[in-house]
C-alpha cells in the first residue's frame, strides 16, 4: 500500500512541474512573441526533493508541508520596497516643502522719493518691513500763510536754543499705502535737499495746531537736512543766525562763584549782590581794570563766544573791589543814628 500511495505521489508532482512550466511558457508567448522565455526548470532538485520528501513520509508515515518561510519569502520583499517608497515619497514631500518656504521672498530695505512743489526733494530710507510693500510718499511745501500761522512757535523754538530766526521752509510729509496714509512703524531716515536756505539751522516738528515746534533728531546745512522720525506730519527746516553769546561768571572775594551769566551783544548784565566785609567799602564789580556799568549793553566778539568750540569754553571772570573804609554815623540828641557814611 505504501509503495502504490508513494507512486502516486511522485506522479502527482511531476505533472505539476510540467503543467506549471507550461503555463508561463504560453503566458509569455502572448505578451511578446519575439521574446522566447528560456528559463530553465530546475527538475533534479525537485525530483531529489521529492525523493527526500518520500523516504521521510515512508519513514514517518507522515505527508511532507511547505515551510512558512519559503512560502512568505515573495510577500516580505513586497513589503520592504513599499516601505523603502514610503520614506522616499516622504522626503520627496520634504524637499518640496522647503522649495516652497524657500521661494517666498524676503522684505527688502526701501527707499522712498517725491519732490515737493518748491523743488525740494525729500528722500525717505526705511529698514526691511518697517514701511508696507510698494509704499509710496508726498511732500507738499507749505505756503506763505500756512508757514505765518506756525512761525510764533518756530521763533520762540529757534531763540530757546539761543539763535535767531532767519528764515524756514516747511513740508507736510505723508506715507501711503496705497490710497490709505499710513505711519512706519520703526524710525526712518529723511534727507530733504534743494531747501534754498544758505545757512545752518535745525530740524522742528509742528503740532497739528501749529501752537508747538520741536527740535527733532537731526541737522540742517546750507540747502539740504537729515533727521530721523518715526511719525510724520510737518516738519520745518529752519535757517538761523546763532550770535556770539558770552559767559559772565561773578565770584566773590574769596573767588566762590555768586552767579553766571550768559549774554549777547546788546543785551545788558543783571547786577548781583556783593558779599560785604566788615572794615571794606564794595567798590563795583569789575573785569580786569574795566569796571562793569550795568546800565549799559554789552558787546560780544567771536573770541568770547562761550559756544565756539574752537574757544574752548571761554568766559569772563567778574570780580568785586573793595577799598579800605572808616565809617562816620551820625545820632540825633536820643540816640537815634542819622546816617553813616
Amino acid at each position: 500500500m505504501k509503495k502504490v500511495l508513494r507512486k502516486v505521489l511522485v506522479s502527482v508532482l511531476c505533472f505539476s512541474v510540467i503543467f506549471s512550466y507550461s503555463f508561463y511558457a504560453f503566458a509569455d508567448d502572448g505578451v511578446d512573441n519575439d521574446v522566447t522565455d528560456s528559463t530553465p526548470v530546475a527538475t533534479e532538485d525537485i525530483s531529489t526533493n521529492v525523493s527526500d520528501a518520500d523516504t521521510s513520509s515512508e519513514e514517518t508515515g507522515e505527508v511532507p508541508s511547505i515551510s512558512e518561510d519559503e512560502g512568505l519569502g515573495d510577500s516580505e520583499g513586497t513589503e520592504e520596497g513599499t516601505e523603502e517608497g514610503t520614506e522616499e515619497d516622504a522626503v520627496t514631500d520634504e524637499d518640496t516643502a522647503d522649495s516652497n518656504q524657500e521661494a517666498i521672498p524676503e522684505e527688502e530695505p526701501q527707499t522712498l522719493t517725491a519732490t515737493a512743489d518748491d523743488g525740494a526733494n525729500v528722500t525717505i530710507e526705511a529698514d526691511a518691513g518697517v514701511l508696507p510693500e510698494g509704499a509710496t510718499v508726498k511732500a507738499n511745501a507749505i505756503g506763505f500763510f500756512g508757514k505765518l500761522g506756525m512761525k510764533s512757535a518756530i521763533k520762540e523754538a529757534v531763540e530757546e536754543n539761543d539763535a535767531e530766526l532767519v528764515e524756514f521752509k516747511a513740508y507736510d510729509i505723508t506715507i501711503y499705502s496705497g490710497d490709505e496714509a499710513v505711519q512706519p512703524n520703526g524710525k526712518v531716515t529723511v534727507s530733504i535737499t534743494g531747501t534754498g536756505l544758505e545757512s545752518e539751522g535745525n530740524v522742528y516738528h509742528v503740532s497739528d495746531d501749529n501752537s508747538v515746534a520741536e527740535p527733532v533728531e537731526g541737522s540742517a546745512s546750507a540747502d539740504e537736512a537729515e533727521f530721523t522720525t518715526d511719525h510724520f506730519s510737518i516738519y520745518v527746516v529752519t535757517d538761523e543766525n546763532r550770535p556770539d553769546i558770552a559767559k559772565y561768571v561773578f565770584k566773590d572775594g574769596n573767588g566762590e562763584v555768586l552767579d553766571e551769566q550768559f549774554v549777547k551783544s546788546g543785551d545788558t548784565l543783571v547786577e548781583p549782590k556783593a558779599t560785604e566785609i566788615e572794615g571794606k567799602y564794595f567798590d563795583g564789580w569789575y573785569v580786569g581794570d574795566a569796571k562793569i556799568d550795568f546800565s549799559l549793553p554789552v558787546t560780544v566778539t567771536a573770541a568770547q563766544d562761550f559756544y565756539d568750540e574752537a574757544n574752548n569754553g571761554v568766559f569772563i571772570e567778574v570780580t568785586p573791589k573793595y577799598v579800605d573804609a572808616v565809617y562816620i554815623y551820625f545820632w540825633d540828641k536820643d540816640g537815634t543814628q542819622i546816617v553813616h557814611t
